[in-house]
């Protein structure tokens, strides 16, 4: 294994006025360098993102896909989640471009402060603590938004994988499927999952189920292509 990927296991709360009790969301991520990730949220939403860098899948409840072709970081930024890019930019070692950045060194941990700054893709972000094991895995990350929100997500587990793992293979075969949707419907961005059909499992081995169809997917066409 190497550090060009890795799976890892986190929970999410977020601190809002907008909840009168604080969701929980429970997540994994299966992330490939540069620029591949399948991240998958449960819990307080149903959610699954997958994204090779060129486009953005996001399938809610198992059944809807709305699809996104990304031209940036700030069409990424639209339809992904925030701690993803953040988590992308510290894999990438791209943090050159981020306004301000002070490290505190702890007994057993070390905690980066971020200040994005007036990047597009992370507009709505004042600052970000992130905390990391004396090993250099990431402990924690703190978003502070500029609405008053706070989201803090921390990692339970983290675990490199091989460039030929089961779930890298797996993750890769999805973002195939869907990139083959831009191309066969470049005017449509919505498709709806038949009950029976999904196109990620969520059974221990994170399988894609085998279709018994030529296609899987019905297109709806989006307002603008009539």
């Amino acid at each position: 294994a190497d550090s060009g990927q890795f799976e890892a296991d986190f929970h999410k709360i977020i601190k809002s006025n907008l909840f009168k009790h604080e969701p929980i969301i429970n997540g994994r991520l299966v992330f490939q360098k540069p620029s591949r990730f399948q991240l998958t949220l449960t819990g307080a939403t149903d959610l699954q993102i997958l994204s090779d860098g060129k486009f953005v899948a996001i399938i809610h409840d198992k059944r809807d896909l709305e699809l996104y072709k990304s031209e940036g970081e700030r069409d990424l930024s639209r339809f992904s989640d925030p701690m993803m890019l953040l988590v992308n930019s510290l894999s990438n070692g791209d943090t050159s471009r981020f306004a301000n950045m002070t490290q505190q060194k702890h007994e057993d941990s070390t905690v980066l402060e971020i200040e994005p700054g007036d990047l597009s893709e992370f507009e709505a972000i004042k600052n970000v603590k992130v905390k990391f094991s004396d090993q250099g895995t990431i402990e924690s990350i703190t978003m502070f938004f500029r609405n008053g929100n706070i989201e803090k997500t921390v990692f339970d587990s983290w675990s490199l994988l091989a460039q030929d793992d089961p779930k890298i293979r797996t993750m890769n075969e999805q973002i195939g499927k869907i990139a083959s949707l831009t191309d066969s419907n470049p005017v449509t961005n919505f498709f709806q999952l038949k009950p029976d059909e999904t196109l990620i499992s969520n059974s221990p081995t994170d399988q894609v189920v085998n279709r018994s169809r030529t296609s899987k997917l019905e297109s709806k066409q989006n307002s603008v292509s009539e």
